[in-house]
């Protein structure tokens, strides 16, 4: 009967325990996914990465892959600053011609610029929690 008595009393405790830890977990900062066209002076590129950086630093940075001038990311919500590096593909080369025949490769031309692009805090966008649908243009480098 003892044995049954403290059992009970472990059983609540632990199941205690573990509520109390449980709600103290942080889970991280939830996120939305977002997606759009990333223009520069209205025109889209074809390949790409984009970046968004927190304005206040709260959360970490996070990115992903530009196709066609359409991005598709889960971020935090939150002001962020939005970095891009695009390239059009301007032609194909044979990678390497004598150990790997007919491998082609796209040769591809820069359109963004750093000052512009990359290294400048100009362009910032809003993400809530409702959003879904984002476009970005981004200035021309001239």
């Amino acid at each position: 009967m003892l044995f049954v008595k403290y059992s009970r009393v472990f059983l609540f405790v632990s199941l205690c325990s573990a509520l109390i830890l449980l709600s103290g977990c942080d889970r991280g900062p939830k996120t939305v996914k977002i997606s759009g066209k990333i223009t520069i002076a209205g025109e889209t590129f074809d390949q790409g990465i984009v970046q968004f950086d927190p304005v206040d630093g709260a959360t970490p940075s996070e990115g992903g892959k530009i196709k066609d001038g359409i991005y598709e990311v889960q971020i935090p919500p939150g002001e962020k600053i939005v970095r891009i590096r695009g390239s059009n593909i301007i032609g194909q080369y044979e990678v390497d011609p004598v150990l790997n025949p007919g491998v082609m490769g796209n040769r591809v031309e820069d359109v963004t610029v750093d000052r512009v692009h990359w290294a400048s805090n100009d362009t910032k966008i809003m993400v809530t929690k409702a959003a879904k649908n984002v476009d970005i243009d981004f200035p021309s480098a001239q």
